[in-house]
């Protein structure tokens, strides 16, 4: 049997050209004249001590916060000048993984993936979505790309955190989404469950031709994963080379004063 719709790949993921980039919170820099190119279907490890700008950037990139300097472009579309409607398509395009999977306790896990539709959908279809239930076999498809097929109906409070961050992973891929930004998805989670999260996120990413762009402090774990390092500190970009570039003296250097490097 065809599979459905929904986990057919996606069209082609755009390139993201990033230029003198700053973003400003008041007095306070996190993000500071940062300048890459993302190559469509690229796989980046992005790491850095906490406060280093790495989250700010991300969702710079999704185009859920406006820079205070500079451009994103896609393809030759800057976000700032973009529509409210061409806004929204660029969003709906990022799937962003988050650290914490932020599902509906009182929805079942069918309805939390199902949220992720959303944007696709007229407000009729999300109304009656309420009290009919929608798009199963597309929802059981996705489900089982995660492992999780046969708890459609459960509960959140039924699995465990690593359980729910793959329903979360089910809900950002239910979007269609060509650009894939994971915020630490793995920072609340023990060492092995975090390994087996990080090796779905990047098999799923490579299915769907993707371009990923994975923030973490495993270094280690995605080392071998990805075709290119940005390192943030102090919200500038203070590395942009290949993994294999990448030295343990530099790598002291970006996680200087911080005890969040994990080997």
């Amino acid at each position: 049997m065809d599979r459905p719709e929904i986990s057919k790949v996606p069209s082609i993921s755009p390139t993201i050209r990033v230029q003198e980039v700053s973003r400003r919170y008041g007095e306070r820099s996190a993000v500071r004249t940062v300048s890459f190119t993302l190559k469509p279907g690229e796989r980046v490890a992005l790491i850095g001590a906490s406060g280093s700008g790495k989250s700010t950037l991300l969702h710079m990139l999704a185009g859920g916060i406006r820079s205070t300097e500079g451009f994103i472009y896609v393809d030759d579309a800057d976000i700032q000048s973009m529509s409210p409607s061409a806004l929204r398509k660029h969003r709906a395009r990022c799937g962003i993984f988050q650290q914490s999977p932020l599902l509906v306790p009182q929805l079942t896990i069918h309805q939390n993936v199902l949220s992720g539709r959303l944007a696709h959908w007229r407000w009729t279809k999300t109304l009656a979505s309420a009290f009919v239930t929608m798009e199963r076999d597309v929802v059981r498809s996705l489900l089982d790309d995660v492992g999780l097929a046969e708890r459609q109906f459960d509960m959140p409070s039924q699995l465990s955190g690593g359980q729910q961050q793959r329903v979360a992973i089910a809900r950002t891929l239910a979007s269609q989404p060509v650009v894939l930004l994971a915020d630490e998805p793995t920072a609340a989670l023990d060492p092995v469950t975090a390994m087996h999260i990080t090796r779905l996120i990047f098999e799923i990413g490579a299915r769907i031709n993707a371009t990923l762009v994975f923030c973490t402090h495993w270094f280690d774990l995605v080392r071998l994963k990805v075709d290119r390092v940005l390192g943030m500190r102090h919200g500038k970009l203070a590395i942009d080379a290949a993994p294999s570039d990448v030295s343990e003296q530099e790598l002291d250097r970006l996680y200087a004063g911080s005890t969040e490097r994990i080997a």
